[in-house]
């Protein structure tokens, strides 16, 4: 079985470049808009590798749902407001 030691993150969303260790057991936590989502999202395309396959953002409000173009151009939108 292969196991994920690391994953490199590079202009995805608002991370310009960071690099996670994974362990046995990984644990993401951090402050709302933190970006573990994010994170995850990043993740999940990698495994699934399909638009329309993928739920980017999945517990967050019909407002704040995510598309691979917002990932991947930093798009967000924030009270009504797209940045």
């Amino acid at each position: 079985m292969k196991t994920l030691r690391k994953m490199k993150v590079i202009n995805w969303h608002y991370f310009d470049e960071e690099e996670i260790a994974f362990g046995a057991a990984t644990m993401l936590s951090g402050h709302s808009g933190a970006g573990k989502s994010t994170l995850l999202d990043a993740l999940q395309y990698l495994f699934i590798g399909s638009q329309t396959q993928t739920r980017f953002n999945a517990a967050a409000t019909q407002e704040a749902r995510r598309t691979l173009l917002h990932y991947l151009r930093g798009k967000i939108k924030a009270e009504g407001v797209q940045y």
